[in-house]
């Protein structure tokens, strides 16, 4: 339970901390876009789709590291076709 306890907690601050960094990316991309630009609705509209950009690259980067990226590792002990020791059936991780 304690695991669970810790992943969560983990999964909470990285999502958080994602979210800050996506944000200020977005955020750094449109100020340098919109530097530029004479203020006009056009070249305001050209300045957030260019910021827009960046959460779809991170999505995108996110989901092929997620697809690629992390593969479990292979126990050196155990053979490539081999099944994974079994486990008890309450699954508590406790042999027995």
């Amino acid at each position: 339970m304690e695991e669970q306890g810790l992943a969560g907690g983990l999964l909470y601050t990285f999502t958080q901390f994602g979210s800050a960094v996506g944000i200020s990316a977005v955020t750094a991309v449109y100020g340098i876009a919109a530097a530029g630009a004479d203020g006009s609705p056009g070249a305001v509209l050209d300045a957030y789709r260019t910021a827009l950009v960046v959460p779809v690259v991170m999505v995108v980067l996110g989901a092929a590291l997620s697809a690629f990226g992390l593969r479990g590792a292979r126990p050196a002990d155990r053979p490539e076709g081999a099944s994974p020791p079994a486990r008890d059936e309450v699954s508590d991780g406790v042999p027995g």
